[in-house]
């Protein structure tokens, strides 16, 4: 004989772990990755990822980056999507009243969004501000946002326009 006696009860035990080996694979195709979430103390910041870096002062979060920050007292949020956000973090005291104020910079890449969402006296409603481009840097201490490629702003404030505003360049 050239095949063993049991060969046929090696071969379903094969098949039946081949099948095991594959429904595990379709299982883990089939389901996403899981983010990595950080929180500040205060639940003020919250910023997730497919992957989140940190080194002392700085945080890299890749794939489907996104920052929160909202600041209770002005009743502000913004919200911050990329490809790939890296923040550099102040060092020393951070203002407790402006939450956003311990992220020094950040450096937004690809498909990036921000959305602002402000309280307006006049009207008593919340207003809504989305930018989005290409590529975008923010300096909390300059209180600037310079937003590159294919830049949409979107302004819906009834304020001060009747329709959203809508701004390319």
């Amino acid at each position: 004989e050239i095949l063993p006696k049991d060969w046929s009860c090696r071969m379903k035990r094969t098949g039946a772990v081949l099948t095991a080996l594959w429904a595990l694979w379709l299982l883990m195709a089939a389901v996403p990755a899981s983010a990595a979430n950080y929180t500040s103390q205060d639940g003020q910041i919250v910023i997730s990822a497919s992957i989140i870096d940190f080194a002392s002062t700085r945080v890299i979060a890749s794939g489907k980056a996104h920052i929160r920050a909202e600041d209770k007292a002005a009743g502000t949020i913004l919200d911050a999507k990329a490809d790939k956000i890296v923040a550099t973090l102040r060092t020393g005291t951070v203002d407790r009243a402006n939450p956003a104020s311990a992220i020094r910079t950040a450096e937004l890449t690809g498909g990036v969004t921000f959305i602002y969402l402000a309280p307006d006296a006049q009207t008593r409603t919340t207003t809504r501000t989305t930018v989005t481009g290409d590529k975008a840097t923010y300096s909390t201490d300059e209180q600037r946002a310079l937003v590159t490629g294919s830049v949409r702003v979107v302004n819906d404030n009834p304020s001060m326009f009747q329709t959203p505003a809508v701004m390319t360049g």
